[in-house]
């Protein structure tokens, strides 16, 4: 029987309708180490009405969080923090998920326990826990967008729990990552060198961390997520600038490396002052998620003072001899599609080393 040719371009614009709108409920992950731009990168999928976006879903404060919790990251809040405007604050999206105090599923251990995860490990709270985020996107027919900090390591687990998603890495230089955590800390604010120490501790028998640790002079420490405030500055100040970049650099490199076998799309923040290269993130974004994210005004972070280029060498050729890069976890190469592979100026800041 011939095609009715009055009806095909009708049947093919349903079809493409039907695809366009199952892609974009296609869930998407975004990955990012604190202080990389992680946070605008979440923002600008925020705005698009296709998806509904959790802001850091594994950070440990979702264990007591409230709603008298959620309204105090006001905007004046968070503009101190650095961070981009935002239309809501933070963590308002897990307001409907909240039992009295703490979101339904999450317990604050999946914010620092098994960091490095590979893909055939059993952990059915954290799969748990994330599914039903998905389930109350998809309830919303919007796209669970999630922008993890805390999944460097666990990309190639989320991959096979998760086969739908897309994965998407925004990076940024090492040492200007170092020089933001070494400002705040500079402010009193020790939190972000204290977020690395409480994952080392309580990953010290892994062996991506462990070399790791007795570097540091840390292995002999209880293995605990109890590290005082004042103990973290008694740390890192014992530390210096060396032995905390050290940290730092080892830290990014093993995530860097992860991310850029696992991820779909990998963003080298040091390149966002380009227009043509905002445009190609933005093309390959849409391609991937079915829906577009405007990424307009994302610029290179100003400079800060980081450590001196001989310093920084010395350092990093060290860490890069003693991180044991065979421990990092890895999806297997025949269950490793690649949507969108990133070559020449488009290369993830990994990528370019």
């Amino acid at each position: 029987m011939s095609e009715d040719p009055a009806r095909a371009p009708t049947e093919r614009s349903s079809f493409d309708g039907w695809i366009a709108a199952a892609s974009a409920r296609r869930p998407v992950f975004l990955h990012g180490l604190w202080r990389s731009g992680s946070t605008y990168l979440w923002s600008r999928f925020r705005t698009s009405p296709h998806a509904r976006c959790f802001y850091e879903p594994l950070h440990h404060g979702l264990a007591k969080l409230t709603p008298e919790r959620i309204a105090r990251d006001t905007p004046e809040q968070i503009g101190a923090n650095g961070h981009p405007a935002l239309r809501a604050p933070y963590f308002q999206e897990f307001a409907p998920l909240i039992d009295q105090r703490g979101v339904r599923g999450y317990r604050e251990d999946l914010a620092y326990h098994r960091f490095a995860l590979r893909p055939a490990e059993a952990h059915p709270r954290l799969e748990a826990y994330i599914a039903g985020l998905l389930d109350a996107a998809e309830a919303d027919g919007r796209a669970a967008v999630l922008g993890f900090n805390r999944t460097g390591l666990r990309i190639a687990w989320l991959k096979a729990r998760f086969p739908a998603a897309r994965h998407i890495h925004i990076d940024r230089d090492p040492a200007a990552i170092w020089a933001s955590y070494a400002a705040e800390a500079g402010k009193g604010n020790y939190a972000f060198f204290g977020m690395w120490l409480r994952v080392l501790l309580a990953n010290g028998e892994h062996p991506l961390y462990a070399p790791l640790l007795e570097r540091l002079g840390l292995h002999r420490r209880p293995r605990a997520l109890g590290l005082s405030k004042a103990g973290v500055r008694q740390i890192v100040d014992a530390m210096g600038e060396a032995q905390s970049y050290f940290m730092v650099y080892y830290l990014w490199l093993a995530c860097a490396e992860h991310a850029r076998a696992e991820c779909d799309i990998l963003i080298d923040t040091r390149l966002a002052d380009r227009a043509a290269y905002r445009r190609r993130v933005e093309r390959e974004i849409a391609a991937a998620v079915g829906f577009p994210v405007d990424l307009s005004d994302m610029r290179a972070a100003p400079p800060r003072a980081t450590p001196p280029a001989v310093f920084r060498a010395r350092i990093e050729q060290s860490a890069e001899a003693l991180l044991p890069f065979g421990a990092i976890p890895k999806t297997p190469p025949f269950q490793r599609p690649r949507l969108s592979p990133w070559s020449g100026e488009g290369r993830s800041a990994a990528s370019a080393r």
